[in-house]
């Protein structure tokens, strides 16, 4: 944020933006279409009435970047810093840049819930997701690569049915199942 040329109390408000006592999610990778980085972003307001629960409050941590060639990824960033600037959300989502294998380091240890939402059968391998199994999180995850060989109720969620829906699926999360 100082580096973006950010006011400097905000830049301080940042470094104690994170509750250690909140349920931390983390969604971090390529921002890239069939991984579906946005499908959070598909009802904002109801995003926001889940993160700002004054009984149940949620974080949520992202991180990622776009190939310098990928205008879909790009826009699809653009869209996540709009929801950050809200005052709301300001107060429940972050959202890191430059993601890169050390970001990853510290993200796949310090969250509850890692998210996952790749269109089937895209999925390369979600190694993220393996890590913070070992570091003592959960997954919500699609049914797609290692993971829909490693679901188990005991480890996570599994998001969809295990089944491709083409391009157009945007109801993932209606068909969720709950641990």
């Amino acid at each position: 944020m100082a580096a973006a040329g950010e006011d400097l109390d905000e830049v301080e408000a940042a470094k104690h933006r994170l509750d250690p006592h909140v349920l931390t999610l983390g969604f971090a990778r390529r921002f890239a279409t069939y991984k579906r980085p946005n499908l959070l972003l598909h009802d904002p307001q109801r995003l926001l009435r889940l993160l700002s629960d004054p009984e149940r409050p949620v974080q949520l941590v992202l991180a990622g970047k776009a190939h310098p060639a990928d205008q879909a990824g790009q826009d699809m960033i653009r869209s996540w810093l709009q929801l950050c600037a809200q005052p709301v959300a300001r107060q429940h989502v972050i959202f890191l840049s430059d993601y890169d294998v050390r970001m990853a380091e510290h993200l796949v240890q310090g969250v509850d819930v890692w998210i996952n939402t790749p269109q089937r059968p895209w999925e390369a391998s979600g190694t993220s997701g393996m890590k913070v199994l070992v570091n003592g999180g959960l997954n919500l995850s699609e049914l797609d690569g290692w993971w829909a060989k490693a679901y188990t109720p005991e480890v996570g969620c599994a998001l969809g049915d295990g089944q491709e829906h083409g391009d157009a699926d945007t109801s993932l999360f209606g068909n969720s199942q709950r641990v």
